[in-house]
């Protein structure tokens, strides 16, 4: 399939895979190698196989949520 870049990926993970992912939170993921992604040519953007956005979707929304402090 196509690569496509990581901005437009996580809009269609967001649109049509009915996830809830914050650009911040995709973006560490993918730097921490947790989803597949590589640089493009320019090395400026991070390009994902469009036909790895099933695999991420489940990898993103079985990710645990991140414990916020209550405010006391």
């Amino acid at each position: 399939m196509a690569n496509i870049r990581a901005t437009d990926a996580l809009r269609m993970l967001n649109t049509e895979h009915g996830c809830s992912v914050s650009y911040l939170k995709f973006q560490r993921s993918i730097v921490a190698g947790l989803i597949p992604a590589e640089r493009s040519d320019d090395g400026r953007t991070w390009m994902i196989d469009e036909g790895d956005l099933d695999r991420i979707a489940a990898t993103v929304s079985t990710a645990p949520a991140r414990r916020t402090r209550s405010a006391a």
